[in-house]
């Protein structure tokens, strides 16, 4: 390495300033555990938001996004 190692803490020091920075992390990073991912595929459904997007995405459509992104 052309600088050598990183110090100590660094990295994860990096990582916490990547929340506050939009950087994108896997859902179980973030805390959530795997048997919310259904219940939050219903309110994405359920949400006014989506409820006026041109295509409806189904709950299952929505469940499969949140696993690959799990």
């Amino acid at each position: 390495m052309l600088w050598g190692p990183p110090p100590e803490g660094w990295v994860s020091a990096g990582r916490k300033s990547s929340y506050g920075a939009y950087v994108k992390q896997p859902l179980r990073e973030l805390g959530v555990r795997p048997d919310l991912l259904r219940p939050i595929a219903a309110g994405a459904v359920a949400d006014a938001v989506t409820r006026n997007a041109p295509r409806q995405p189904t709950e299952e459509e929505v469940l499969r996004i949140l696993e690959a992104v799990y």
